[in-house]
């Protein structure tokens, strides 16, 4: 009794260790864990107040979260600048297999045409324990501001995402 007792407590913790593992996201550098507060993210990410959700403006977009339920951050955009629009479409392709080969998993198309993108298409991954990652692309108003999104979401259901992806423009 007490053996099946310490291998179920043994089992329980191993869980517990791999699902905080799967939660953990390592990008551009930045270790995190979605949900977050909006506190903890502001440090992370290094929003101001005067800014409490995005860093960097229209000609040098950096980071956008998202908020869920309860004012916590249940997502994070993170922008890469690109001078053309081949070098972003370029950039588009890269990430596209270098994320599919990261997370072992695969993309699939949705239409996104709330902005100016390369073709309106987005592409969502789906993965384990709810976490889902959304790459894309912007152009704002100058040809010469034209980003690589990527946004990772943790619990947040593909529809919700939709709308949270509005706020990248």
């Amino acid at each position: 009794m007490k053996k099946t007792l310490l291998n179920s407590i043994f089992i329980i913790l191993n869980l517990m260790v791999i699902n905080k593992a799967l939660a953990t996201t390592i990008y551009n550098e930045l270790e995190f864990e979605l949900p977050i507060s909006h506190e903890k993210a502001m440090k992370l990410f290094s929003l101001s107040a005067e800014s409490p959700l995005r860093k960097g403006d229209v000609n040098n977009r950096e980071t956008l979260v998202h908020k869920g339920e309860n004012n916590n951050i249940v997502g994070i955009t993170f922008y890469t600048k690109f001078g053309s629009y081949k070098e972003l479409e370029e950039a588009v392709k890269f990430h596209h297999v270098q994320l599919e080969k990261k997370y072992k998993s695969n993309f699939t198309e949705f239409e996104f045409s709330f902005f100016v993108s390369i073709n309106g298409k987005y592409h969502f991954m789906s993965l384990q324990g709810g976490a889902s990652i959304v790459l894309g692309d912007v152009m704002y108003n100058s040809a010469d501001n034209n980003y690589l999104t990527v946004s990772f979401f943790q619990g947040v259901s593909e529809k919700e995402i939709h709308t949270l992806l509005n706020s990248i423009y």
